[in-house]
C-alpha cells in the first residue's frame, strides 16, 4: 500500500497566515496601548517637594509641585521625635517650648492636606518672622518629620518626607486618615 499524499491546500495556508497576522496585530496593539499609557502618565506626573525658604522677612517651610501635573495631597503627617502632632500649638510647644512667642499676628500658615497643588505651585505651609523663637524653631528642624502622600489625576501615589525625594507607594485607603496634620 502506498501512503496517501497530502494535497497542497491553499485555503489552509491562507487561513493560518490570517491567524498569525491577527495574533501579531493583537500583540502590537497591546504594546502600543502600554506605550500610550506610559506617555499619559508622564504627561500628568506631579513631583512634590517640601523645603525651607529663608529671606529678609523670615523663615518658611514650603510645598512645591515641580512636576507637570496636579498633585492631590492624600495624607500629611507631622511628627516631632517620632510622635504625630495635630496642631500648631503642639508643634511650637515641642520645638520652641511652652512660652513661645508665635501668635496669629506674627506668623502665617496654609493647609494643604486634602487639597490639589497645580504644577509650578509653591505654597508656604508656615512662615515665621525673624524673632528669637524662629531661631529656636530652626534649630529643632532635625527633630521634625513631615510625611506626605500625594497622587496624580490617574490615581498613582507617591510618598515623600521633608527634604527627601518622592518614591512610588500604595495610595492610602479613604478611611485611613489617622494622625493627620493640617497647618
Amino acid at each position: 500500500m502506498s501512503s496517501p499524499k497530502k494535497k497542497f491546500n491553499a485555503d489552509r495556508i491562507v487561513a493560518y497566515t490570517a491567524i498569525l497576522i491577527s495574533i501579531c496585530a493583537l500583540v502590537v496593539s497591546f504594546y502600543e496601548v502600554r506605550i500610550m499609557r506610559t506617555q499619559q502618565e508622564a504627561s500628568v506626573w506631579p513631583y512634590l517637594l517640601i523645603g525651607q525658604n529663608y529671606n529678609a522677612e523670615g523663615f518658611a517651610i514650603s510645598a512645591m509641585n515641580k512636576g507637570i501635573g496636579p498633585a492631590k495631597i492624600e495624607s500629611l503627617i507631622l511628627r516631632v521625635d517620632g510622635e504625630p502632632l495635630d496642631s500648631l500649638h503642639q508643634l511650637f510647644e515641642q520645638t520652641v517650648g511652652p512660652k513661645y512667642k508665635f501668635n496669629y499676628n506674627n506668623y502665617s500658615v496654609n493647609g494643604i492636606n486634602q487639597t490639589v497643588l497645580e504644577p509650578g505651585y509653591d505654597k508656604h505651609l508656615i512662615r515665621l518672622p525673624w524673632i528669637p523663637d524662629t531661631y529656636k524653631f530652626i534649630d529643632q528642624l532635625d527633630r521634625m518629620e513631615i510625611e506626605v502622600i500625594y497622587s496624580s489625576i490617574l490615581g498613582e501615589c507617591w510618598w515623600m518626607t521633608f527634604g527627601e525625594t518622592p518614591e512610588p507607594c500604595d495610595c492610602p485607603e479613604k478611611g485611613d486618615r489617622t494622625d493627620q496634620f493640617n497647618f
